[in-house]
């Protein structure tokens, strides 16, 4: 009683009131002024709404599959300053249909340059042989995956699957538990457009 006390105490002191206690209150129908947005110099209010409160499931056929038009220059600096990403991957990520590899999004590959479209889409770049790589790949995609794809949870489930397995264990070699989170985000993130429709 003594903790919730005190707790009620910071509460009051932070503004924060009932609220910290209190069950949700259903969330009010806003309504907005015309206005524009250009995503830089012009950003509406709307822009700036959370995300809906309710289960993916239940507006992920709403979300589009690309985004138009492609913009490569997706500020990142907010982001420790160390993701570094292949501006052809950026471009792939604007269409939720196009496969994109975890081989795409390591820093070591950064300045790939494919020489021609094949049926193996990555051919052309390293695989990661490192944990500590496939890590920052991953970090990599959530920082541009939440620009382009705020709706999009898949960051985190595959985050919360990896941290959940140890990483591929304890047991394994480094380079076995890189290829193994490496085939986990190519089987769960490189889908097709029949593919993605069923999701």
């Amino acid at each position: 009683m003594d903790v919730r006390r005190e707790h009620r105490e910071e509460c009051r002191l932070s503004r924060m009131g009932a609220a910290m206690f209190a069950a949700d209150a259903g969330l009010p129908r806003l309504k907005f002024k015309k206005g524009h947005d250009k995503r830089a110099d012009e950003i509406h209010p709307a822009t700036l709404l959370r995300l809906p409160v309710v289960e993916p499931k239940q507006y992920w056929k709403k979300v589009p599959t690309r985004r138009d038009p492609v913009y490569r220059n997706i500020p990142l600096q907010h982001c420790s300053g160390n993701v570094v990403i292949n501006e052809l991957t950026i471009v792939r990520m604007h269409d939720r249909t196009t496969p994109v590899t975890m081989k795409m999004l390591l820093d070591t590959n950064f300045a790939k340059r494919p020489t021609k479209e094949s049926a193996n889409i990555d051919r052309d770049w390293e695989a990661p042989v490192k944990l500590r790589a496939v890590q920052t790949a991953l970090a990599s995609y959530t920082a541009v995956l939440r620009a382009l794809w705020p709706q999009d949870y898949t960051p985190e489930t595959l985050t919360q699957v990896l941290v959940k397995g140890d990483w591929g264990g304890q047991q394994e070699p480094d380079a076995m538990k890189a290829a193994m989170a490496e085939q986990l985000f190519n089987r769960n993130v490189c889908i097709y457009p029949e593919e993605l429709r069923k999701w």
